[in-house]
């Protein structure tokens, strides 16, 4: 079972949010501050894209992973270039990939309160 349409989505913009913070100016910080305060789905996908991140940049830091070896799909493929590109584009790359599969896996619900 793969996510609803509105998980996927807010999984993708969790991802790009993801990096996008690492250079945020202070309106894309008040932008991502709106988004995430608009429903527990988007902190609950923020939550995952951060476990994913970490664990991501774990495993290639200790060489388990190799960023040339990740399936990636066409339109990531062409952004995602040689080995030697800066660490932020592979680890953007390999976080998405990881929320690709992580989206054919079945979660549970998010509690509402």
């Amino acid at each position: 079972m793969g996510m609803d349409m509105e998980t996927l989505q807010a999984a993708e913009r969790a991802a790009d949010w993801l990096v996008r913070l690492e250079t945020a100016t202070p309106q894309q910080l008040a932008e991502f501050w709106q988004w995430l305060t608009e429903s527990p789905l988007h902190v609950q996908e923020m939550l995952a894209a951060q476990a994913c991140h970490v664990e991501l940049t774990k495993l290639l830091k200790n060489g388990r992973i190799s960023p040339s070896k990740l399936m990636l799909s066409d339109e990531l493929s062409t952004e995602a270039g040689s080995e030697e590109e800066e660490p932020p584009h592979v680890l953007r790359n390999a976080l998405l990939e990881a929320l690709q599969i992580l989206a054919a896996s079945p979660r549970p619900a998010p509690a509402v309160d």
